[in-house]
């Protein structure tokens, strides 16, 4: 007599699709907006949920005299409970879990560029993530021409 060959894996796979769509577990959705908590350096911060949000393109030094100035520029602007609206591109998490974006705040701007043109961070390249990339580098050639920040030296 021959023995089946359905394993335990085997079978959960099939039960799993023969769910209906609406029933199986969904990956976690980008989120539209974030409540900020808490801004963790410059170039991170943490939202209501849960969420972690890390700034698209621009790295801020996360130690020392400018690296504190930049947090402190980025909590002026968006301060514990601020609203922000995020734009994802190509990859929209980083191998932390953390959720890659372009930040808009309240008035419209856009708090990426805000620290690349005020001198408090430099462009990141990315070889997925590019939409604004150009729009970033134009800010840090006027930031590099006003000798701010980190171009004050």
């Amino acid at each position: 007599m021959r023995q089946s060959r359905w394993t335990p894996a085997l079978l959960a796979g099939l039960a799993f699709a023969l769910l209906p769509a609406d029933a199986r577990p969904q990956a976690a959705q980008a989120p539209a907006t974030c409540t900020v908590v808490y801004v963790l350096d410059g170039d991170t911060i943490n939202c209501e949920g849960g969420v972690t949000v890390r700034l698209l393109l621009v790295d801020v030094p996360d130690r020392g005299d400018m690296g504190e100035q930049a947090r402190a520029y980025v909590v002026g602007l968006a301060p514990k409970g601020s609203p922000l609206r995020l734009e994802f591109d190509e990859n929209p998490r980083d191998s932390e879990g953390r959720w890659l974006a372009y930040a808009y705040l309240r008035d419209g701007s856009m708090l990426n560029k805000r620290l690349v043109e005020s001198g408090f961070a430099y462009v990141e390249f990315s070889a997925k993530n590019r939409a604004r990339l150009q729009e970033l580098r134009d800010a840090e050639q006027g930031a590099r021409s006003e000798h701010l920040g980190l171009w004050s030296e």
